[in-house]
C-alpha cells in the first residue's frame, strides 16, 4: 500500500502535468493567433541571426512539448533509467531560454548602435550567465530521486526528491541576468530621451516599452518560482510554474520581434506615401538601421522594398539599400 508521502506526490505530479497541458494549450492558441502576422512580417525578410533565433523559438517549443510528454509518458522505466528523460526535459526547458535571450542580447546590440564594446561584453555576459545557469541544473539533476513503483502501476517517472535550493538558483540566475538587461535597455533609451518622442522615435519607444513588458512578466515569473521551489512541497509541486515560464518567455520574444517588423511595414508606408513615391502592397523587409552609438539621436529606419513599386509615366523610382542591416 503506497504511502500518504507517496499518493501526495502522485497527486502533485498530475496537478503539474495538467498545468503543462494548460501552458502548451495556450502556446499553440498564441501561435495560431500570430501565425498571420509571422506569414506576412518575417517570411518575406531577407536571413540573419535574429530570424533564424526568430524561428527557432518559435517552433522549438512544440519540439519541447514532445520531449516532456515522452518524458512523462514512459511507464516501463525503472528508478535509475528514469534520469535520462527527465534530464533531457530540463535541458530542453534551459534550451529554449537560451535562444530567447540571444535575441534579447541581439536587440540590445542593435539598438546600441552596434557598439563594438558593448558586443564584447555582452558576449562575455551571456557565456557566464550560461554557463552558471547549466552548472546549477545539472547539480540539481542530479540531487533528483524517483518514485519506485511496482511494474504495471503506470505512474511513470515521477520525481519525489530533489535539492531545490539549486532549482532555485537556476531561477536567480534567470532574474539577475534580465535584470541587468533591461537596465542597459533603459540606459539606451535613457541617453536618446531628447528625441523619443519625434516622429523616428517610436522605434525607439517600441524597444523600450517591449523591453519593460518583457522583464515585468519574465522577473515575476522567476520571483514566483524562486517561491515555489522554496515554499511548495518537495514532491513535484515544485515545478509547477517552469512551463509557464518557458512558454511565455518564447511567446513574448517572437511577439517583440513581429511588433517591430510590423512597425517598419508601418513606417515603410507612411514615409513613401507622404513623400510622394509610389509604393507596393507587397512584402517588404523591414530594415533597422542605428545611428552611431556615440550619438544620442533616435534610431533612424530605413526600409527596403523588395518588390518592385508601381512607377507613373515619368520613369522609375529606386530606394537606395541601408549601409548596415542588423
Amino acid at each position: 500500500m503506497a504511502s500518504p508521502q507517496m499518493l501526495e506526490a502522485i497527486k502533485a505530479n498530475m496537478i503539474v502535468n495538467y498545468a503543462s497541458i494548460g501552458c502548451s494549450a495556450l502556446y499553440i492558441a498564441d501561435y495560431l493567433h500570430t501565425l498571420p502576422d509571422e506569414v506576412r512580417y518575417m517570411w518575406p525578410s531577407s536571413f540573419s541571426l535574429v530570424k533564424t533565433l526568430f524561428f527557432v523559438v518559435r517552433y522549438y517549443p512544440f519540439a519541447h512539448t514532445s520531449i516532456s510528454i515522452w518524458h512523462h509518458t514512459r511507464f516501463d522505466l525503472t528508478r535509475e533509467e528514469c534520469m535520462i528523460p527527465f534530464a533531457i526535459d530540463s535541458y530542453s526547458c534551459l534550451a529554449l531560454t537560451v535562444f530567447c535571450d540571444a535575441i534579447t542580447h541581439l536587440r540590445i546590440y542593435a539598438f546600441s548602435g552596434q557598439n563594438v564594446y558593448l558586443l564584447a561584453f555582452l558576449v562575455v555576459y551571456f557565456i557566464t550567465v550560461r554557463v552558471i545557469e547549466f552548472y546549477f541544473l545539472t547539480q540539481f539533476i542530479k540531487s533528483a530521486i524517483f518514485g519506485d513503483f511496482p511494474k504495471g502501476s503506470r505512474i511513470g517517472c515521477l520525481a519525489i526528491k530533489g535539492n531545490s535550493s539549486l532549482l532555485s538558483s537556476v531561477f536567480i540566475t534567470v532574474l539577475i541576468g534580465v535584470s541587468i538587461l533591461t537596465i542597459l535597455m533603459l540606459a539606451l533609451a535613457w541617453r536618446r530621451r531628447d528625441n523619443i518622442g519625434s516622429a523616428r522615435g517610436s522605434l525607439a519607444t517600441v524597444f523600450a516599452r517591449d523591453g519593460v513588458y518583457y522583464f515585468l512578466v519574465l522577473s515575476s515569473l522567476a520571483a514566483a518560482n524562486i517561491i515555489v521551489d522554496y515554499a511548495a512541497p518537495q514532491n513535484g509541486t515544485q515545478f509547477i510554474l517552469v512551463q509557464a515560464q518557458i512558454h511565455l518567455n518564447a511567446i513574448i520574444t517572437t511577439r517583440m520581434l513581429m511588433a517591430l517588423r510590423k512597425w517598419a511595414n508601418k513606417d515603410r508606408n507612411l514615409t513613401l506615401g507622404s513623400s510622394g513615391i509610389p509604393h507596393t502592397n507587397g512584402p517588404t523587409d523591414g530594415v533597422i538601421e542605428f545611428k552611431h552609438y556615440d550619438s544620442k539621436a533616435v534610431p533612424t529606419v530605413y526600409v527596403e522594398v523588395t518588390k518592385h513599386t508601381n512607377t507613373s509615366s515619368s520613369g522609375a523610382t529606386s530606394i537606395p539599400p541601408p549601409h548596415h542591416s542588423p
